[in-house]
């Protein structure tokens, strides 16, 4: 059976319970919860308490009980890639961050973004090449390529069962996933 949710962040101003009872009411089962990135994990106040605490996990969890609405999947979508070291590497350990929140919350999904490095040495802002037919493009992408943080293949452990891992595709476009080791 299909299962239908929304994402968070458009309830943002509203408390996790309060947010729950809104999905609820519009018939959803799901809610995808932000967990950092470009947006603040609102509705995990207790986030490290989580990560240490069966009891914070436990009275967490339990505020779904009963209301016909699941964890969805956790957000946690940002640019750990950024040219900005001091935001790119907040932004990565909101990704390490959410992985072992979802590995306590017993969750399998973890929506995350890549993220985007600058095009040339010294930027100070993403470059998106979205015409990589257009040669003008080429030397950023391969300074993009040249200047990755990890390697085609390469996998980082974050903690003992979960592995955030680099793909390359065809396009050599990276893409971060979360998967079980």
């Amino acid at each position: 059976m299909m299962q239908l949710g929304l994402y968070g962040a458009i309830l943002g101003d509203l408390s996790l319970p309060d947010a729950i009872q809104v999905v609820a009411n519009v018939g959803l089962t799901g809610l995808e919860i932000n967990t950092g990135g470009f947006l603040p994990a609102v509705h995990v106040p207790a986030f490290d308490d989580i990560l240490v605490s069966d009891t914070a996990r436990d009275d967490f969890l339990g505020v779904f009980e009963g209301t016909g609405v699941s964890i969805a999947g956790l957000n946690a979508n940002g640019n750990p890639l950024h040219p900005n070291r001091a935001i790119g590497e907040k932004q990565a350990e909101d990704v390490r961050r959410s992985i072992r929140l979802a590995e306590r919350l017993g969750q399998h999904r973890l929506v995350t973004m890549s993220g985007l490095p600058g095009g040339e040495p010294g930027a100070t802002r993403p470059n998106w090449v979205v015409n990589a037919w257009n040669s003008a493009a080429l030397d950023a992408l391969d300074y993009q390529w040249q200047t990755s943080p990890t390697g085609p293949g390469s996998c980082a452990r974050y903690t003992r069962s979960t592995r955030t891992c680099w793909s390359i595709s065809s396009t050599r476009t990276p893409n971060w996933a979360a998967s079980k080791a």
